[in-house]
């Protein structure tokens, strides 16, 4: 069956089925905290932002605030080609109902993101068929530096814990999804100064490795990011193109996930735990053509309910654990990263 071979392959079954079902159910549904009317947090109403890049981009961006503060879980969707962050709100009001903290940006000539400003120039309307090289360069580098700056102030106003960013690309979104990660994890670390190692957990949903000039091909060869993030994949598998852009992906990120073995004397229980506690690699081929934003959408699939549950697993309840940084203001900074405006 498809979606279940990299968790049961080395696993007995009732450990596949118990991974899968806590990624489906690891948090309380909307509808059950709709239920709940006493228990509900307020969640805070979305706000449209505006984010200015070096070039004189205004990326047009929706802010979902989350009701934890300091302890929520920032999320970054990233669309595809000829996507906008309208398709995200289904999942981005899922995630904030979670008590994460979602951002969903329009990327460069996209959506609303569609007018650049430079002083002394009439103002030039950007269309995705309008993007020069020059545009598809700061795509994947500038436009990170801008949006992880307003990242940074958020944080350092109490919205949010920065140290546990985590970033869903959809299409040729999971591009810069790894492209973003692995500029963060090459920043500089200051003694008293932390610039960058805030994403913890990356999602790659119909990912391409490859579009117009932009590639993953570089984040790939960068073992420390590979080796220390948690990551899930997700994609159709009926799609034949898709199936091996899956398993080529599977190959150059699990290799650095190994999958998790009962060990001698260990018992079942031990093992559960220890697999809920260390396992970091999750992939899901799905027997389905549908991909991207459809492929998320799809109600009997539960994708939006596996990555919320990825999300707790690998961050919420970590923080809780202390296995990740709770908040601190002690090294963060309010200093503009490198290429931002």
């Amino acid at each position: 069956m498809r979606g279940t071979q990299t968790l049961g392959r080395m696993a007995p079954l009732w450990v596949t089925m118990m991974v899968l079902a806590l990624l489906a159910t690891a948090t309380v549904t909307a509808q059950d905290k709709k239920d709940k009317k006493d228990e509900k947090p307020k969640i805070p109403a979305p706000e449209d932002i505006e984010i200015e890049t070096a070039d004189g981009v205004t990326l047009q961006a929706t802010y979902y605030p989350s009701y934890l503060g300091k302890k929520a879980v920032p999320v970054l969707l990233v669309h595809g080609w000829e996507g906008r962050r309208t398709q995200f709100e289904p999942l981005a009001k899922y995630l904030q109902a979670e008590g994460n903290a979602v951002i969903v940006p329009d990327l460069r000539g996209h959506g609303s993101s569609s007018v650049r400003k430079l002083p002394g120039v009439a103002p030039e309307t950007l269309k995705p068929e309008d993007l020069t090289g020059r545009d598809l360069v700061y795509l994947a580098t500038t436009d990170f530096m801008a949006i992880k700056n307003d990242l940074m102030e958020r944080n350092n106003r109490g919205e949010f814990n920065i140290e546990l960013l985590t970033i869903v690309g959809v299409d040729s979104g999971a591009i810069l999804a790894m492209n973003w990660s692995a500029i963060d994890w090459s920043q500089p670390d200051l003694p008293t100064i932390k610039l960058g190692y805030d994403v913890k957990a990356v999602v790659l949903v119909s990912p391409k490795q490859k579009y117009k000039t932009l590639s993953m091909q570089g984040a790939l060869a960068n073992r420390n990011m590979l080796s220390q993030l948690s990551f899930m994949i997700i994609g159709g598998a009926n799609d034949r193109f898709m199936e091996r852009d899956l398993g080529s992906l599977k190959n150059s990120i699990g290799r650095y996930h190994p999958e998790l073995k009962q060990k001698s004397g260990e018992t079942d229980t031990e093992f559960r735990e220890r697999l809920l506690r260390e396992k970091d690699f999750f992939f899901y081929d799905e027997a389905t053509n549908l991909q991207g934003i459809d492929l998320i959408n799809a109600p009997n699939l539960n994708e939006i309910q596996k990555i919320a549950g990825f999300i707790k697993l690998r961050l919420s309840d970590r923080q809780e654990g202390k296995d990740l940084p709770a908040w601190t203001d002690g090294r963060r900074t309010s200093v503009k990263l490198p290429g931002a405006p």
